[in-house]
């Protein structure tokens, strides 16, 4: 008799049931909403802002975990640029569904909630990008996370899983926030992206498995009114790799 775990689907099942296992396990569960439901006939708001603290701290600590190719967004076209929404992966939607959860049950006092917790911040989890196809890819951002998904290494994440996906981005034109910079600054130091910087400070990041001849084409269009250029280590190898080989090529 063929083992079930041998059985492909089955693999399938049981990941699919380890997975909503741990969803199920980081949701909120009803004991908790009952006590945030008390609190508010209190009027303890500090009792209920420890719980949402709670569920924050476990929602930092996935995002902290999260593979950036985990990543998951919607997107739409129109014209020259693609519109993103990021909604991450399933149990960091549910982590934040906790925290929501949270605040619709403290009712009319959840206003005491909301600036102890996102600090005049944007409430907003989902991240908006617009990606202009006609200036290089350039990427702009929409709206601002809340303060407390900031500085968790999320942006390096989502940039890279766009860069993936679209082979390359750049920040040409832009006005970097301080927030942008450091992502910039931590994706040069990623081995699996080649990143250049002209002398006015625009960026263009590839993918290294983009095909040689795309990347070159794009470089020389970014680059044309640039007098200098910091060009990526890594790619410097490739690029004196693909000389040895056309030289071979030419001369065999």
């Amino acid at each position: 008799m063929k083992n079930f775990n041998e059985i492909p689907d089955f693999k399938l099942f049981l990941e699919k049931l380890e997975n909503n296992k741990k969803i199920y396990e980081m949701s909120l569960n009803k004991d908790k909403v009952e006590k945030v439901k008390r609190f508010k006939m209190s009027g303890d708001y500090k009792g209920a802002l420890n719980i949402i603290n709670d569920l924050i701290d476990i929602l930092k600590n996935n995002i902290k975990k999260l593979n950036y190719d985990e990543i998951r967004y919607n997107r739409h076209k129109d014209k020259n640029i693609i519109q993103i929404i990021i909604y991450y992966n399933t149990i960091i939607r549910a982590n934040i569904n906790d925290v929501r959860e949270c605040l619709l049950n403290y009712g009319e006092h959840s206003d005491i909630l909301n600036d102890k917790i996102f600090r005049d911040s944007s409430h907003d989890f989902n991240l908006e990008i617009d990606i202009r196809t006609e200036l290089f890819n350039k990427i702009d951002i929409v709206n601002e996370l809340p303060i407390f998904m900031k500085g968790i290494g999320l942006g390096k994440k989502i940039f890279k899983k766009l860069i993936k996906d679209f082979g390359y981005l750049s920040s040409i034109g832009g006005k970097y926030s301080e927030e942008s910079y450091m992502v910039w600054h931590s994706l040069t130091e990623d081995k699996e992206l080649y990143t250049f910087v002209s002398d006015d400070d625009n960026v263009i990041v590839f993918f290294n498995d983009v095909e040689y001849d795309i990347i070159m084409e794009k470089l020389k269009d970014f680059f044309e009114k640039s007098e200098k250029i910091i060009i990526d280590d890594d790619f410097i190898k490739r690029y004196e790799e693909n000389l040895k080989n056309s030289f071979l090529k030419n001369n065999i």
